[in-house]
């Protein structure tokens, strides 16, 4: 399949210019082995994630008033390997420019037991399922080429002619025209978007946008163990409630009891949660990483919310009508309209308004239906072992914190990447920390 002729979606044109220099739209993850990773086999592994999705090796190109994506498999970028013991800080997370680049960078940290791997994408190449897609295709490229036949992994058959519809929802179709009377419940939630001015968690200094973003990422986690998810699930159940939509309304009370400690703003601001909405259905299985993905907000004042289980259920009935009234397409009909107006979605992308106070993702389990070994719950491609991970959404002008919920080797992890030009680590920790008190309640 060639990419000369693949013209950039509405979604990956609003990605493309939401990107400045002092917040890169990058998705990122780190992952800490145990061993000492084969630079071999770790580069020839890099290759082949990168000849099995296409648009994470491949730039952007103009044909006429078209962003088109062409790419060719000699332009892959090597992975960068370097010598050092791994510590908490970050790698600069550098801004792609994807007219003179490619979307994807590996790097790797080795150090004399433990080797870290930084995985970084362009949000405008993929969203947060792709680049676990990558994660997952690598650990099994690197089990093949490291010589591990003991244990063999079928790599799974991918379909790159399905990118074709990774920015097709159906608008044009007859079965989309019945679905707009509900649909237009949607036009509330972009009412409430356009119309809520929401605000950062913390006021943001003047012109973060125009400067490199050098140095600015931190990533601060806490682990729950078993015993405290398990009382995290028993509580959402006792609400009559999703574990997703838990978090959300903890997210809320904690952001806001935060701000008031310190004297932020008013009861009557508006906080908002966005939270990215996987668009992908079980034809699209095979497709490469790309972006199949939409978003929704979630606004609530930013009062001390007295009763917890009335905000927490009002945030479900929200979910369940977005749900049941298909409202995740609503984000993407909107990218559909602008498109076709003056400026197209070009215009939507201002670095001066706060799109969300904080994103929340939660992944799951993102690595369970992984074939390869495993030891004590932890998988093991080829000679190393996956001690732990971290999954890091994109920052943005305005928002200066990211939050990734998912599970692995029997623990709940909630990461958070924030922009410690505006937050300190004892800031977020004091956020994760109240988060957890709210998301689980204390045993009787």
């Amino acid at each position: 399949m060639t990419l000369l002729a693949l013209p950039l979606t509405n979604f990956e044109e609003y990605m493309l210019a939401d990107d400045y220099p002092g917040h890169p739209l990058t998705i990122a993850a780190r992952l800490r082995f145990s061993g000492q990773v084969s630079q071999q086999a770790a580069t020839a592994a890099c290759q082949r994630v990168f000849e099995r999705h296409p648009l994470v090796h491949s730039r952007v190109s103009s044909k006429g008033r078209k962003k088109v994506w062409s790419g060719a498999l000699n332009a892959v970028e090597p992975p960068l390997f370097v010598a050092g013991e791994p510590t908490r800080e970050l790698p600069d997370l550098e801004r792609f420019d994807l007219f003179e680049e490619n979307g994807g960078k590996f790097t790797f940290v080795q150090g004399e037991q433990l080797c870290e791997m930084f995985v970084r994408g362009h949000h405008a190449c993929l969203d947060g399922i792709g680049a676990l897609q990558l994660i997952q295709d690598w650990m099994q490229c690197y089990h093949e080429e490291e010589g591990s036949s003991s244990h063999t992994v079928k790599l799974r058959r991918l379909d790159p002619e399905l990118l074709h519809q990774r920015g097709d929802f159906g608008f044009r179709t007859w079965q989309y025209v019945k679905q707009l009377p509900r649909q237009a419940l949607g036009l509330y939630g972009i009412h409430e978007f356009l119309n809520h001015r929401a605000v950062p968690l913390v006021p943001s200094r003047p012109a973060r946008a125009e400067f490199p973003a050098k140095g600015i990422h931190a990533v601060e986690s806490i682990d729950w163990t078993p015993t405290q998810f398990e009382r995290h699930l028993r509580y959402a159940n006792q609400l009559g409630i999703q574990t997703n939509e838990l978090l959300v309304a903890a997210l809320f009370k904690s952001m806001s009891h935060w701000r008031r400690a310190r004297s932020l703003g008013s009861e009557e601001d508006w906080l908002r949660i966005m939270v990215p909405f996987n668009m992908r259905e079980f034809k699209h299985r095979k497709m490469p990483a790309a972006n199949r993905v939409s978003f929704v907000s979630v606004d609530r004042r930013a009062r001390p919310f007295h009763q917890f289980d009335k905000l927490a259920k009002g945030i479900h009935g929200q979910m369940e009508v977005i749900h049941s009234h298909n409202l995740g397409l609503t984000f993407q009909a909107f990218l559909n309209l602008r498109a076709k107006m003056p400026g197209g979605v070009a215009r939507l992308a201002r670095p001066d308004l706060c799109g969300a106070t904080a994103i929340l993702t939660n992944l799951g389990r993102p690595f369970r239906r992984s074939r390869l070994p495993e030891k004590e719950g932890k998988i093991c491609p080829g000679n190393l072992v996956l001690q732990d991970y971290e999954l890091m959404p994109p920052l943005r002008p305005n928002t200066h914190l990211s939050f990734a919920a998912f599970r692995y080797a029997g623990k709940q992890r909630l990461t958070a990447c924030y922009d410690q030009r505006e937050l300190t680590r004892e800031d977020v920790r004091e956020l994760l920390d109240e988060l957890a008190r709210e998301a689980i309640p204390v045993p009787d």
